[in-house]
């Protein structure tokens, strides 16, 4: 499984752990982790908000009524990080989201991976 670095990896297993998610158990889930464990996007949340009941991307968002979706919403997101999240809340929910995006290519390869995770193609 390609993971940025080992802070990549180590903050996905524990994401794992928090949310009691076992590989292949729930690739919705699993995905939204592994995108949420993405060191620049993790550090932006908060353990508090880690709820068994959402994913832990959705501390980031809010609900935009005039576009009647939900959007990255945290001052710390870049424009890499943002378009990451927005694509990794809609494998969780399928939210809507812009795939137009080539900036980083370590960020494509987190997104390509979350994807065959989500599609169980891992």
């Amino acid at each position: 499984m390609y993971f940025i670095n080992e802070e990549h990896k180590e903050n996905f297993e524990k994401l794992m752990q928090i949310y009691g998610i076992t590989p292949g158990k729930s690739s919705q889930y699993e995905s939204n982790i592994y995108i949420a464990a993405v060191p620049y996007i993790y550090e932006l949340i908060d353990e508090s908000d880690f709820k068994p009941y959402n994913g832990p991307l959705v501390s980031l968002m809010r609900f935009d009524e005039n576009k009647g979706i939900m959007v990255p919403s945290h001052a710390g997101l870049t424009g890499s990080t943002t378009w990451l999240v927005q694509a990794g809340f809609s494998l969780y929910n399928g939210n809507p989201c812009d795939l137009d995006y080539s900036n980083s290519t370590e960020f494509a390869q987190v997104f390509i991976q979350a994807f065959k995770i989500r599609n169980k193609l891992v």
